[in-house]
């Protein structure tokens, strides 16, 4: 089997746990390369669900290897609950399943009071940051702490009493730096060490040098890389401020798991048949409508990790083409077909509107990109089900129609449609 990177090509949610799901019994190893448990993948195996935030989704599968690479900021505490409401499950996670690279950094508990207060504080309007709207669970500042040299790494804990001591000293700075900041003034340096420690300890077992590993297993051409979030999110590519903390691209691979760009073969993007997006930021085919809210109903549109309602609009070609040149695609998986099923007519959104010009390029500068407005194609739907349809042939006309109008549009094939939640639920195309 070749090496494989699924990536968001919007700003997440797209349904890449599904695709990795599918893709897994093929690969004897998945890999995470980035992001935290900010980001959450569903998977509905024989209608039963999993909602997964930092276990890659092979987790569920037999016999797949799992790698949480160096790229991730993992949340010890975040984690072994995770592992728990898996194995409650039936799904027993052993070091032969899963291993955490050594290189990986650690989110801890003054991260995420730090990421709650400044959120809060930028709600109030008190201060010039904007509100970035983001899940409150330090992913941010973890990756600031890993950028200024402050981190805490998983190859630490290989001596829990320099762990220990050097938690100690980290928490008496932090409180003499955010003094001002309530939560942080009133942290006892005990507690964190009760709380984060037990969990360490559980997890000493999984930790191995990810380098090695995981470049062993590429040398087999075997290996699948799971991304969280998106492109849209991405530090250096997405909507700016708006986005996550790492690198959600395609690029995100080469330094967030230590490997080499000749080592990926081939390369997925995933992207809903229509749009959503979760906090703050432009979305140029947001729709206010009743039909964004239809969208939201019959998506079932709230976000895995924090229950919030997304926002819905159509999907966006300009930043399709755009995610599609960033990262190389390969194909495209289309997700979530099915929810346009009662459409008469579908939108989509094939350029945007500046004053009287029209783009086809999707702008750097945020105070452009909230300004254009969207120039829409309008297709018509299909209106009825697709439950059992397993060809792509099957499908309605109309269907198939919007299916190669996106690929037209983007010049990427799609090589996989969802219709629905469960893994039967999907067409694979021969193209």
């Amino acid at each position: 089997m070749p090496n494989v990177v699924v990536v968001g090509a919007q700003w997440g949610d797209e349904g890449k746990g599904k695709v990795v799901d599918l893709l897994a019994s093929n690969f004897k190893n998945v890999v995470r390369f980035q992001g935290g448990h900010n980001a959450g993948h569903t998977v509905v195996v024989d209608g039963k669900k999993f909602a997964l935030h930092l276990l890659p989704s092979g987790v569920i599968r037999k016999n797949t290897e799992n790698l949480i690479a160096n790229g991730v900021v993992i949340d010890p505490i975040a984690l072994c609950r995770e592992m728990d409401s898996i194995e409650e499950k039936g799904v027993t996670i052993t070091p032969g399943v899963l291993t955490i690279s050594d290189r990986a950094h650690m989110i801890l508990p003054f991260h995420g009071i730090l990421d709650r207060y400044r959120e809060q504080v930028a709600s109030s309007g008190n201060n010039e940051s904007p509100k970035i709207g983001t899940t409150g669970r330090g992913i941010g500042p973890a990756y600031e702490w890993k950028a200024g040299r402050r981190g805490f790494r998983f190859c630490d804990i290989e001596d829990l009493k320099f762990f220990t001591q050097k938690l100690s000293s980290e928490i008496n700075y932090v409180k003499s730096q955010f003094s001002h900041v309530e939560p942080i003034k009133s942290l006892k340096t005990e507690e964190v060490i009760a709380a984060v420690l037990p969990c360490v300890e559980r997890l000493r077992p999984f930790v191995v040098d990810g380098v090695y590993s995981l470049n062993q297993a590429i040398a087999k051409g075997d290996v699948l890389f799971e991304g969280a979030q998106a492109t849209l999110l991405d530090i250096d590519f997405g909507t700016y401020p708006y986005v996550t903390s790492s690198n959600s691209s395609v690029a995100g691979v080469f330094n967030g798991a230590g490997v080499s760009y000749k080592a990926i073969d081939r390369v997925v993007g995933i992207t809903k048949a229509y749009a959503t997006r979760v906090g703050e930021g432009p979305f140029p085919t947001e729709d206010f409508s009743e039909d964004g809210e239809k969208l939201r109903k019959e998506g079932n549109e709230y976000g895995t990790t924090t229950g919030r309602p997304r926002r819905c609009g159509w999907l966006d070609l300009v930043a399709l083409k755009y995610t599609r040149i960033i990262n190389g695609f390969d194909s495209v998986a289309v997700m979530k077909l099915d929810v346009l099923n009662s459409f008469p007519e579908i939108k989509v959104c094939t350029g945007y509107a500046l004053g009287n010009k029209t783009t086809a390029r999707f702008p750097a500068r945020l105070e452009t990109l909230q300004s254009v407005k969207p120039v829409f194609k309008v297709l018509p739907g299909w209106q009825c089900s697709l439950e059992g349809i397993d060809q792509y042939e099957k499908l309605p006309v109309e269907a198939r129609n919007y299916i190669e109008f996106i690929e037209s549009y983007i010049d990427c094939q799609v090589s996989t449609i969802s219709i629905g939640p469960d893994r039967s639920e999907t067409i694979l195309r021969n193209n």
